[in-house]
């Protein structure tokens, strides 16, 4: 997730979300600095998630000690710990992780189901729980894996590529801390378990050993000289067919030698192809398969 949250004041004064996009691909009239500072020049420590020491004061930005509402938890500001994450994450402050869709006209073909089901497709056994944002999130920078570079991510008011673990848990769906030290099939398989080449269902093969770095290119995705791995099928909407630099659609500053192929940047929280594939049908496995000489 982005990490950009607001004060609590703003997070109960905010009604609704607000559509209207920044440059940078946020919704709404806050600025970044309203929330991280003007006092920085990098994007370490800044925001409420981790890096807390006695002279910080980040944890009124989320808790709420006199004011919580009624029935809620945590002294969060919301009912849920995800609904508490969305009045931040909703587009009015930080990027929307459930709007970028609808918020530019599309349709919504598959998406995580926050807080309705605990039913995993593709897993040997349901969650303890519905699933919601923090079962894979560690909002408070805890067991976190390592840093990768954000295929659509790029710091907000930086021209600067930024590296981040987006607060990726290395011990999801309730594995030893650890476990799962990078992003990639392996941490996916932590839930879809049988949809890995070691689980009892062997489907599309996945190389949960493969090495590799997101970002920047497709040659990830195409490469059909290696056991394909879950990122190459499952990622934001793109035509994989043409590069692109790691640079969302809406921002600024593309580099200048690559365009901005993403068309949102939701993954893994929705898409617009069914199945969170990049894309749909046979123009999908004609990247790997070639239909001439099939046998």
């Amino acid at each position: 997730m982005v990490l950009l949250a607001i004060a609590a004041t703003l997070v109960l004064a905010i009604a609704a979300p607000a559509y209207a996009f920044h440059t940078d691909g946020r919704e709404g009239d806050l600025e970044c600095v309203d929330c991280h500072g003007d006092d920085r020049d990098d994007w370490t420590g800044e925001g409420p998630h981790g890096y807390y020491t006695k002279e910080t004061k980040k944890c009124g930005l989320c808790h709420t000690v006199h004011i919580a509402p009624v029935g809620g938890v945590k002294l969060l500001p919301a009912g849920t710990i995800s609904d508490s994450c969305l009045s931040c994450h909703d587009g009015t402050g930080s990027v929307g992780v459930y709007s970028q869709i609808t918020a530019r006209g599309g349709t919504v073909a598959a998406e995580h189901r926050v807080d309705t089901t605990a039913s995993v497709p593709g897993g040997s056994a349901d969650l303890f729980k519905d699933l919601y944002c923090a079962s894979c999130h560690s909002v408070h920078r805890a067991t976190i894996l390592e840093p990768y570079l954000r295929d659509t991510g790029k710091a907000f008011g930086s021209k600067e590529w930024i590296y981040s673990n987006n607060l990726l848990k290395d011990n999801v769906n309730g594995a030893a801390s650890g476990t799962y030290a990078v992003y990639g099939a392996a941490w996916c398989a932590g839930c879809h378990d049988e949809r890995d080449n070691i689980g009892p269902t062997h489907n599309h093969p996945v190389s949960i050993t493969a090495t590799y770095t997101l970002g920047r290119s497709n040659d990830g995705y195409s490469d059909s000289t290696a056991d394909p791995y879950c990122q190459q099928c499952h990622e934001d909407y793109r035509d994989v067919e043409t590069d692109f630099s790691a640079s969302l659609k809406d921002y600024g500053y593309p580099a200048p030698d690559a365009p901005t192929n993403p068309e949102y940047t939701a993954f893994p929280h929705q898409s617009i192809e069914p199945e969170f594939l990049v894309e749909d049908g046979d123009d999908l496995c004609t990247n790997c398969h070639d239909a001439a000489v099939l046998p």
